[in-house]
């Protein structure tokens, strides 16, 4: 420890007695003499000396008749005759009768016109605003202040041990008393003295700060166990219970230049109460709603978490019951409380259920206690199957003979044949080169339909693109529900399809393959970075519309879409009549050394309708040698 002007200081250790001045008596667990006392006048003394014990000096009565009328409320019991100062070695007495001495001259130049403490008149108000003369000066007084105050570390976790350094200046003209209290303050914002701060450490400071004189202390202490993980101001105050007259009573606060970051273990524990369902007797793929509280009882803030509602069976809530709905809520203040609420399709299920509720059910979260939390509602929620049958009928179209890209009507009229209400449904519109309507054919696009009550029909109207297909006579056809979202008592009647056949005419376009290359060396390693040219002819009459090509690399001349494949790149339209080169990087495949034809598929998928789908393939003359 350092300290200033050359004097060694220590500090007061926590275990001190706050109120008394125990700097005085050398003796641990001194009590204070309860036997029966006679009033005496010699020498100052008071009280029968005990006969185990040495007299008291003469200084040390002076002193307790001064601290009597200046500080009242100091414990002078060690110095008292009968004290523990007189009743241990005689080297203890020694020491206590020095500090008597000591403390007597400070009190008396601190409070000179005290007669108790050797001063020329008494005054009944000797720490007040005079001194005894009249005038209102108190007379010359000590001043504390603090020119530094840093903790030595500003991340710690709860409970950590800590020291905190502190620069102690008097720069009054006299010295101070030799005991006051300090305390070290946390705060969540920048303002002390209001309702958030708190002390975690207060002890007492045993020692004389001489006039005009400053030293550097530290003293460790621990945080509390129960400490809040966030950031907090610090500050430090000395003499708190202004046991020192100071000339200046305002400058006893100093604040650390950086907060205190606390980071310990996160205290959560999400607890789900309340699970209630809002209806209980419920159809299978229909919506309902359900909610549940969610308490933090821990004091830490949250973030993300899962809330997951299931159908149990019996009470006992696992993830292996069946899933309702997932909810992902996003976060939680410590010690506070939300609704989590959803609308959940009902599953496929049929008897009667518990809604149970699992948080976090992956146990993402570490919280305190990871048994709370399951809740459920008691009562049963009774699960039927739904009655409805979806059945499409009237398909109808604007025109029978369309171009890709016109923008034609579309219609259909669906039925739900069932007893129960429908929930909103899907229906997809498709030409189909037969018949027979399946979604392998080609969507021309999907949209929604409402609820239908039983018995009710609902007509269908929407306009769409007529999508890019080769050139034929098409079938126009829907299936309503096409993913099967909804259990219908009959699944065979979803489609539908129109009479007449449809004309489909699709732009004139012809991509043909003209020439590749690569900027490969005679002898080439597989994995290694390679650049393509290539170059292709649209043949028709209208733009090719953006397509792809494939590259690949074969052990034959014979170029398949079954041959390795090196990259796939997507290429712009090609105007009417046109070659255009591009170039593009790609990267030889891993393969087996040996000897590879390079090849080029254009449009490897058929997706652009073609007059002719012959003349997309290319290969090198020669095989590329890789070793």
């Amino acid at each position: 420890m350092l300290a200033a002007s050359g004097a060694a200081c220590t500090p007061a250790s926590d275990d001190v007695n706050l109120t008394g001045i125990s700097g005085l008596g050398t003796s641990d667990g001194a009590t204070e003499d309860t036997g029966s006392n006679d009033t005496g006048t010699d020498e100052g003394t008071t009280g029968d000396p005990d006969p185990n014990c040495g007299p008291q000096p003469p200084q040390c009565a002076e002193l307790i008749e001064c601290l009597s009328v200046v500080l009242p409320d100091i414990d002078v019991s060690d110095i008292e005759p009968g004290g523990s100062c007189w009743c241990g070695t005689t080297q203890d007495a020694i020491e206590c009768r020095d500090l008597c001495v000591d403390q007597l001259e400070i009190v008396e130049n601190q409070y000179p016109n005290v007669e108790e403490c050797g001063g020329g008149s008494t005054t009944t108000d000797p720490t007040g605003d005079g001194d005894g003369d009249g005038d209102g000066d108190p007379g010359p007084l000590p001043n504390l202040t603090l020119d530094q105050f840093y903790l030595g570390s500003h991340l710690l976790a709860p409970g950590a041990a800590v020291n905190y350094y502190f620069e102690l200046v008097n720069n009054g003209p006299v010295d101070t008393m030799w005991v006051y209290q300090d305390r070290v303050i946390l705060s969540v914002n920048d303002v002390f003295g209001d309702d958030d701060d708190f002390v975690i450490h207060a002890g007492a400071f045993e020692f004389i700060v001489e006039a005009n004189e400053n030293y550097l202390y530290y003293i460790p202490i621990t945080l509390p166990d129960d400490l809040v993980n966030g950031e907090y101001y610090v500050a430090l105050e000395l003499d708190y219970t202004n046991v020192i007259n100071e000339s200046d009573e305002t400058d006893n606060w100093r604040f650390d230049a950086d907060k205190l970051v606390i980071m310990g273990e996160a205290s959560v524990d999400l607890a789900p109460s309340d699970a209630l369902a809002s209806e209980y007797a419920v159809k299978t793929g229909t919506p309902t709603d359900v909610s549940v509280t969610v308490d933090n009882l821990g004091l830490d803030d949250i973030g993300p978490y899962t809330v997951r509602f299931y159908y149990s069976s019996d009470q006992n809530i696992t993830n292996n019951d069946t899933l309702l709905c997932s909810v992902n809520a996003p976060g939680l203040a410590g010690n506070s409380a939300t609704v989590v609420e959803d609308q959940c399709m009902v599953p496929e299920l049929e008897g009667d259920y518990y809604l149970g509720v699992i948080v976090d059910p992956s146990n993402v979260i570490a919280e305190t206690d990871e048994t709370n939390n399951i809740a459920f509602d008691p009562a049963l929620v009774t699960i039927s199957p739904l009655d409805v049958d979806l059945q499409p009928s009237m398909i109808g179209t604007g025109s029978l003979s369309v171009g890709a890209d016109d923008l034609v009507a579309y219609s259909a009229t669906v039925t739900n044949n069932g007893a129960d209400p429908t929930p909103p449904f899907s229906i997809a519109f498709y030409y189909s080169l037969d018949a027979n309507i399946t979604q392998a054919d080609k969507l021309i696009c999907q949209v929604n339909g409402p609820a239908l009550q039983p018995g009710a029909s609902a007509p269908i109207n929407t306009n769409c693109d007529v999508p890019l297909i080769a050139t034929a006579n098409y079938r126009l056809g829907v299936i309503v529900d096409p993913n099967n979202v909804i259990n219908e008592t009959n699944e065979a009647n979803n489609t539908a399809v129109h009479p007449n056949s449809v004309s489909v005419t699709a732009p004139i376009v012809d991509l043909e393959y003209s020439f590749h290359g690569d900027n490969l060396p005679f002898f080439a390693n597989p994995g290694q970075n390679i650049s393509y040219t290539l170059d292709v002819w649209n043949n028709g009459s209208a733009p090719s519309g953006p397509f792809s090509a494939k590259m690949v690399w074969s052990v034959d001349a014979n170029i398949t879409n079954g041959d390795i494949e090196g990259c796939t790149v997507a290429l712009a339209s090609i105007p009417p009549l046109t070659m255009a080169h591009y170039v593009f990087p790609c990267t030889v495949p891993d393969f087996q050394i040996g000897n590879y034809y390079s090849g080029a598929i254009i449009d490897p998928t058929n997706a652009v309708p073609e007059t002719v789908e012959n003349n997309n393939i290319g290969v090198s003359f020669d095989a590329q040698i890789f070793n």
